[in-house]
């Protein structure tokens, strides 16, 4: 391998090395941190810190509760490249994308291998990369005592509304439609019904206590409201079980988490999590394979998995 071959996580935006203009949600951002990660591990070439801070007009003109700017959530990693040194290299250094380096054809002495957009989502991480880049996450974090702090046993239940569109079950791509309230409802109507759990099942979302309303009048649950959207990925990575929004938030929540979690049977996502944890199907009514259930409810509460609750992502 080549010195001078640097991998760097751009996600889509206007780079300027210390913010991007325009970008994505968490979730899509992780993709190609992940693959930027990945890269550098495997060709032994420095990264370059990802720039996580963005400015998204919509999230000022539609007045979402979360901005989404991604600031103060991450630090530097030993190893990683940022600050001057991360600005110098980004503009004198050669750029291409990663589609289209070829390390055979590759000859340039130095040379920036750039990660932007989702690509294959998780099928583009190997399964046995699991452990070290989740590990990588959570080391990443800049307030490691979201990491440290204990949380009680729970369910964890993502609702993702805004004003993105309902569900269509005869659109081309369902991800990040609004699935109907009475989906969650009846999956958790399921869970009670079919389980002796009867602690916490926390709900974090971007609705209203108004549109959530039908599973606030649940038992036992309440709503989560993070400081940032930080804080609702790792709560809901805690989860001894999570039921999932049609995002790739929730699907970031499940990877990390690596316990069981429930999934909408309309979801037309590119592969599973690919970590080896059980992914289980219901359909609107909540009415599942009984035997593959059966499995999910036994994984997700059995006493001896369950103990460990307070320690799913420790490192």
């Amino acid at each position: 391998m080549p010195n001078g071959i640097y991998g760097f996580a751009s996600p889509i935006g206007i780079e300027t090395g210390l913010v991007r203009l325009g970008g994505l949600g968490l979730g899509n951002l992780l993709f190609s941190w992940a693959r930027s990660s990945l890269f550098c591990k495997a060709m032994g070439a420095d990264q370059i810190y990802t720039t996580w801070p963005q400015i998204k007009r919509r999230s000022w003109t539609h007045w979402e509760k979360d901005r989404r700017h991604y600031c103060g959530l991450f630090r530097p990693l030993p190893g990683e490249i940022s600050g001057l040194d991360k600005l110098r290299l980004l503009y004198s250094v050669p750029q291409v994308r990663e589609e289209k380096w070829n390390p055979r054809t590759n000859n340039s002495s130095r040379q920036i291998v750039v990660f932007r957009g989702v690509q294959n989502h998780f099928q583009d991480i190997p399964s046995k990369e699991y452990p070290w880049l989740k590990e990588r996450f959570f080391s990443a974090l800049k307030d490691q005592s979201l990491v440290q702090t204990k949380t009680e046993p729970h369910i964890g239940v993502h609702v993702r509304l805004g004003d993105h569109p309902k569900y269509d079950p005869n659109v081309t791509s369902t991800l990040n439609m609004q699935l109907p309230i009475s989906w969650y409802t009846n999956v958790l109507e399921r869970i009670l019904a079919d389980s002796s759990w009867r602690g916490e099942i926390g709900v974090c979302s971007d609705a209203t206590e108004h549109e959530l309303a039908p599973l606030l009048r649940m038992p036992n649950v309440r709503l989560v409201r993070g400081r940032t959207a930080q804080d609702d990925l790792i709560y809901l990575s805690k989860s001894l079980l999570m039921v999932g929004s049609l995002s790739t938030f929730s699907q970031w929540a499940a990877y990390l988490s690596g316990r069981p979690s429930i999934w909408h049977s309309g979801f037309n996502r590119k592969g599973g999590l690919c970590n080896g944890s059980f992914e289980m199907i219901v359909n609107q009514d909540a009415q599942p394979d009984r035997e593959q259930w059966n499995q999910c409810m036994s994984l997700a509460f059995d006493q001896r998995v369950s103990a460990a609750a307070d320690t799913l992502v420790s490192h």
